[in-house]
């Protein structure tokens, strides 16, 4: 029984993962990341401010992705990990970390492209921070930048995260 003074405060912000989603955690290792990830290319608009539209991006995407789980919820281990992690508040998230602009050496190819995102898809993600990650990368040839996004199997599946990826981007 939880006996401080919080419990049902605390009882409310936990979402225990479900065994299958703790299945992941549990086989992953270095050499083999249970993350999924996406990439989407865009072209960006015609006579436009270049600084000012990535940084306007840039600005929206965090605020999007920091107002809704699991981006905003971190893992809290049960006491001696014994038992299913849950999915609790990040009071601490740090959007530098998790959303990242980059550039390809211009004029940027698919081929430095894809080299770029299966060198960010390879490494596993950090399970003390929400565990997602999102680059913008701009730089392709014919004025068209990309995003990167990855985020662990046991906060999202593929068909979620392709869900989302449609809901964050508009028909223009």
């Amino acid at each position: 029984v939880n006996t401080s003074p919080n419990w049902q405060d605390e009882e409310i912000h936990l979402k225990k993962i479900s065994m299958a989603d703790n299945g992941f955690l549990q086989v992953e290792r270095p050499s083999t990341p249970m993350h999924v990830g996406g990439v989407t290319t865009h072209k960006l608009p015609a006579e436009i401010d270049r600084q000012m539209f990535f940084q306007e991006l840039l600005a929206r995407l965090g605020q999007w992705l920091t107002s809704r789980p699991p981006f905003n919820q971190r893992l809290k281990f049960p006491p001696l990990n014994i038992g299913v992690p849950s999915l609790v508040p990040d009071e601490n998230l740090d959007l530098d970390y998790h959303l990242r602009h980059i550039a390809l050496p211009h004029p940027g190819t698919v081929e430095q492209l894809w080299t770029l995102v299966a060198h960010l898809h390879s490494s596993p993600l950090d399970r003390s921070r929400p565990m997602w990650e999102c680059r913008l990368i701009e730089g392709l040839a014919g004025d068209r930048f990309a995003l990167y996004f990855k985020v662990h199997h046991s906060c999202i599946d593929g068909m979620g995260a392709m869900a989302l990826m449609k809901s964050m981007m508009s028909d223009d």
